[in-house]
This record gives structure tokens, sequence and C-alpha cells, in this order.
């Protein structure tokens, strides 16, 4: 009998675990750009799995204020996408630049939350988290 190989070398017995979150405060976006969350992801020759979950309470209008996921697909090819736009209007905003929160990482990267433009005007707060396995 032969062992079926895994043809996408994914993490063996990896369960999903929160390995980033802001809390119940949230993160306030700030003037400038900052790295709101990290997970530097196991450097064990596997592929693994991180899923984002974000939500941007505005309570006043945006000038600016991008937030973006970023990550390294299994191959080495940096993945940087702009998760809100900024510039967005009072209200409770979801990620809507990314079809999902789901993306296969390259052992041993860093997966990452950033504030990728400054919010020059209006006020928001940031909830997020990662999950990764």
């Amino acid at each position: 009998m032969t062992t079926p190989t895994d043809p996408h070398n994914y993490a063996r017995f990896s369960a999903l675990q929160l390995v980033g979150d802001t809390g119940a405060a949230g993160f306030t976006l700030i003037n400038g750009t900052a790295t709101i969350l990290q997970w530097n992801v196991p450097n064990d020759g596997f592929q693994h799995v991180v899923i984002f979950g974000a939500v941007l309470n505005v309570t006043s209008l945006q000038t600016g204020g991008a937030v973006a996921f970023n990550t390294t697909l299994p191959n080495g090819t940096a993945n940087n996408n702009t998760a809100m736009a900024g510039g967005l209007a009072a209200g409770v905003q979801k990620a809507s630049a990314i079809s999902n929160g789901v993306f296969p990482v390259q052992g041993g990267s860093t997966v990452t939350i950033t504030q990728s433009s400054a919010q020059t005007a209006g006020a928001s707060v940031l909830f997020a988290q990662i999950w990764g396995a």
C-alpha cells in the first residue's frame, strides 16, 4: 500500500487558531501608516492558511485611511490587498476589495494587516482578527 501524496503540501494537522486580534477597543486609525496586526507563519516547510476578519467603524467621513491585508503566496509572490480603500462614509464598513479573506500562505513568511495610508480627516476604528493554520 502506498501513502497518498498531498500535492498542496499543507501543514499537517494544523488547527485554525487566533493569532492576532485588535481586541474590544479596536485600532483607531491615525494620521500616518502602521502595522496593526502581524503573524509570523511557522517556518516548517509547509503551506499554511490565513483568514482575515475585519470591519471598520467609521464615525465621521474619512479622508484617506486605507487598510491592507498583506501575505506571501506559497510560491513566494507578495500579495498585498487593499481591503478598505479609505475615504469611507460613516457606518460599519466591510472589507470589499477582496472576494474573501482566506489565503494560502508560504511557511516562514509574515502576514500583516496594515493602515496603508494616513487618515487625515474623519474618525474610525478597525476591529480585526487574523486566524492561522
